[in-house]
């Protein structure tokens, strides 16, 4: 939510909030995992550290922020048993999202139906593996894991970007100026 009501406007005490979140989760996401029970635990909080930075990146969209792109620079290297599929799925949104239209882009918070469709492509739920599609998964089939969240929905985000490049002009012929 406070990505939501700050998206790109890069707020420093929101961005310096959900910094203080991502650290502690990013510390908790190396426990390592003795019994079922500590498995599960893992990967609820590498879900909720995604959705962490992706509220980051949402807040700083279009900045390329580097206290974020080291963050997201550091997750991307993480290759252990645990991370999935999703995990990788959401620190590469964040990462489009950071560098949105090569800073010339922005989320549009003043229409309800572009905020609506950010909401959509950020929903916490994301898969396992690239290929549930075709298989089978602890007896269930794949297509009922699959409707958890449609992927095509996570480009929903790409409804709600508006321009935000801000061009400096003479009044009296309109030539762009040179200004610092």
């Amino acid at each position: 939510s406070i990505s939501i009501c700050y998206a790109s406007t890069a707020n420093l005490d929101a961005k310096k909030t959900l910094l203080y979140y991502f650290d502690l989760l990013l510390n908790l996401s190396f426990i390592n995992p003795e019994n079922y029970d500590s498995k599960v635990a893992l990967i609820g909080i590498r879900n909720a550290r995604d959705v962490t930075i992706l509220g980051l990146s949402i807040i700083m969209a279009g900045t390329g922020d580097l206290d974020v792109m080291r963050r997201l620079r550091y997750l991307q290297g993480i290759t252990d048993e645990y991370t999935r599929y999703g995990n990788y799925m959401a620190i590469n949104m964040s990462l489009g999202f950071l560098f949105l239209g090569g800073g010339q882009q922005a989320f549009n918070t003043n229409d309800n139906f572009a905020i609506a469709a950010l909401i959509t492509s950020i929903y916490p739920m994301f898969g396992a593996n690239n290929y549930e599609v075709l298989h089978e998964v602890e007896g269930r089939a794949a297509n009922e894991i699959n409707d958890l969240h449609l992927q095509a929905l996570r480009h929903f985000w790409a409804l709600s970007v508006i321009n935000r490049c801000l061009v400096v002009r003479e009044i009296d012929d309109e030539k762009p100026v040179k200004v610092d």
